[in-house]
This record gives C-alpha cells, structure tokens and sequence, in this order.
C-alpha cells in the first residue's frame, strides 16, 4: 500500500508540475487606487477622448525644527485624473468643479512618450473607474437645486 501511495504522489506531484509548467492563467494582480481630496480645476477635454482634471490631496505630519520643537507640517500633492468612461465624463463635466470634495477609484496608469523635439518624456495619472462627489463649492448649491427637481417631479 505504501508503495502504491508513493507513486500515486509522485504521479500527482508530476501532474502538478506539468500543469503549472504549459498555459498557466495569468496572476491575478491588482492596481487600485483611492484618493479623497478636492478638485483643483474645472475638468477640460484631453486629446483624444478623455476628460482631465487635478485633485489635491493632503497629509498631516509632526517635524522637529531647530530648537526641538514639535510642529504640525501639511504637505499637499496633486494628482492628475484622467476619464475614458463615457458616463463619467458625462458626470464629471456636468457636477465636477473646482474646490469640489470628491472620492475617485481608479487605477495608477504611466505614459511615455517622445515631444516634437525627441525628448522623451513620462507622466503618470489615475484613470478613474468610479467617483462620489461628496460636497460642492460654497459658491455653488446644488443641495437646493437637487431638492426642488426632486419635489417638482413628485407633483
């Protein structure tokens, strides 16, 4: 018996090893990013058809300056979303403005490329696969807008 399971291991085993040598699926990978911050200008049309626009996002840090005192330092960074998604640009260009507080879900996305002179150069963006505003402008209310379509659509 024990040598009837040993070589069923060793068949199995080899089987194991054949399968993971011939047309492996691919790995499951994952590139998913999130940002929380607020728009940092009106979205405009890209080459192409993409939709672009900043987001400013903020980290909070304690440093030590000169004398060993603990100071609270901001560091803002801003990131450039890019949008292929028919219906998002469509979100994105009718309730996206400046200074609005919006969540993205995207993905981290690099490019090359050569300018008119030979230089190469590279970029990188989120392509935006999902989008929450969360809170417009001051100068803008869209709160009472939203309510008064909402109560005329119910009469």
């Amino acid at each position: 018996m024990a040598a009837f399971r040993s070589g069923l291991v060793k068949q199995v085993w080899r089987g194991l090893v054949r399968c993971e040598n011939r047309n492996r699926p691919p790995e499951k990978c994952i590139n998913s990013v999130q940002l929380l911050g607020r728009v940092g200008q009106y979205p405009k049309k890209g080459k192409g058809d993409v939709w672009r626009f900043s987001i400013a996002t903020n980290a909070t840090y304690q440093s030590k300056d000169e004398f060993g005192e603990s100071k609270l330092m901001h560091k803002t960074q801003w990131h450039n979303i890019a949008v292929f998604r028919p219906y998002l640009q469509q979100r994105v260009q009718e309730m996206v403005s400046k200074g609005s507080r919006v969540l993205v879900h995207g993905r981290l996305d690099y490019v090359t490329y050569e300018d008119d002179e030979g230089v190469r150069k590279s970029y990188s963006s989120i392509v935006m696969d999902d989008l929450i505003i969360l809170s417009y402008p001051e100068n803008r209310n869209m709160d009472e807008n939203f309510e008064e379509e909402q109560f005329e659509g119910m009469t």
